[in-house]
């Protein structure tokens, strides 16, 4: 059916993961909750209101920080977006166009709080995000040394260097799947990145992962869009060696570079970080100025980013 956009009223359906479950997706909801809220008519087919999504660190499939959004009109009839990979909303991913009838390409949005303005004539989506809630880390997946394929494993976390950004070093070795195929040398490895929380992640390896429409060979220091998992997993298919790793979840990029080339800012003495040796053997927490009193070459992660470092 053809989207009809004249509705004399419309609310907005916030849904977290789980709720599909229990039928018709909004029918546990009352006129109470903050979920299903009428949006304020400001003529001219537009409408505004606000949202917060909160950071829901507790559900069983181990979801990142997100929840599913799409509109009901007075006559009861659903809306969504048309596009089904470019859906997720982030604070710099702002601006939507396009809406078609039903549920069944929802936008997914990251938590925090939004203005929304709904142009029902232009089928535009408009948001301005006023208050952020970001992961604190995000993890780097795949055939990496000592952890191959290991879903939230501590090590290759990337931690959250501000806006969305996630910084961090991986040491990729070789991907027996593709060393059968393509790179029969066994010189290549794999790697996806998953923005979930280490949480009873009950082996979903769809939920919160990131990557392109392809596998991709990827270059040092190039730049690539990503999107959200609705379809194929892929990866990202890089030499054998250590990497350094910039993660923005905020405008959906991706960049690997040399593991030597990781700038950020320099650790204090008093920053609490944790050490590993290169094979990913956690060694240390605690005091950066208790580790430079050790001495040796660890990967060293903390609220600034992480970085390969000699210590001496």
């Amino acid at each position: 059916d053809a989207f009809e956009p004249h509705s004399p009223n419309l609310l907005i359906i916030i849904l977290f993961p789980g709720d599909f479950k229990l039928g018709k997706p909004y029918s546990k909801f009352n006129d109470k909750d903050l979920r299903k809220q009428p949006y304020e008519y400001k003529g001219d087919g537009k409408y505004k209101g606000s949202f917060t999504i909160h950071p829901n660190r507790t559900t069983p499939d181990c979801y990142g920080n997100r929840a599913d959004v799409f509109f009901e009109k007075s006559d009861g009839s659903t809306f969504c977006g048309i596009h089904p990979t470019n859906r997720f909303i982030t604070p710099a991913k702002n601006h939507f166009e396009g809406f078609q009838p039903g549920t069944d390409c929802v936008f997914q949005c990251h938590a925090g709080t939004y203005d929304v303005v709904i142009d029902l004539e232009a089928q535009t989506l408009d948001l301005t995000c006023t208050q952020q809630a970001w992961m604190d880390r995000v993890y780097v997946v795949g055939s990496l040394v000592g952890h191959t394929w290991e879903r939230t494993d501590e090590t290759y976390a990337l931690s959250h260097a501000g806006e969305g950004v996630y910084k961090g070093v991986i040491d990729v070795e070789k991907d027996y799947e593709i060393t059968q195929s393509t790179y029969p040398e066994g010189d290549h490895g794999r790697v996806a990145i998953f923005a979930v929380y280490p949480k009873n992640h009950a082996e979903n390896w769809n939920e919160g992962r990131y990557g392109q429409a392809e596998n991709m060979d990827a270059a040092l220091g190039t730049v690539y869009e990503v999107n959200r998992y609705y379809g194929d997993r892929t990866t990202f298919v890089l030499p054998n060696g250590q990497y350094a790793v910039t993660f923005d979840m905020n405008h959906e990029t991706v960049m690997f570079a040399e593991a030597s080339g990781i700038q950020g800012v320099d650790l204090t003495d008093d920053d609490t970080v944790k050490a590993y040796t290169l094979d990913g053997k956690p060694v240390f927490e605690g005091r950066m100025g208790d580790l430079r009193s050790k001495g040796g070459v660890y990967i060293i992660k903390g609220v600034k980013g992480a970085r390969k470092q000699t210590l001496k």
